[in-house]
């Protein structure tokens, strides 16, 4: 079985084109080097991904919580807090 792979023009949206994802092309590097996205195969000057390993990484963020949690979120707005009080 051949394994289709999925490039970045089909990933990201621009003005033009919609993607499978709704988001900007340099968000998907992002979150590349952040790790959380599928490293996508290098053939040659082409970056594409396989698109059972994205199927795969959707279905996993479908379960994934989105929101952070409360101690965290508390955190950060109290250190904001704080900064801009000192500043």
């Amino acid at each position: 079985m051949n394994k289709r792979y999925v490039r970045l023009r089909e990933l990201a949206s621009t003005k033009d084109r919609p993607g499978r994802y709704p988001v900007n092309p340099s968000t998907i590097w992002r979150w590349v080097a952040a790790g959380t996205f599928p490293r996508p195969y290098r053939f040659g000057d082409l970056a594409a991904w396989a698109e059972d390993e994205l199927d795969e990484h959707d279905r996993a963020a479908a379960v994934r919580p989105t929101v952070k949690p409360m101690s965290e979120l508390g955190r950060a707005s109290v250190a904001k807090r704080r900064a801009k009080a000192t500043a």
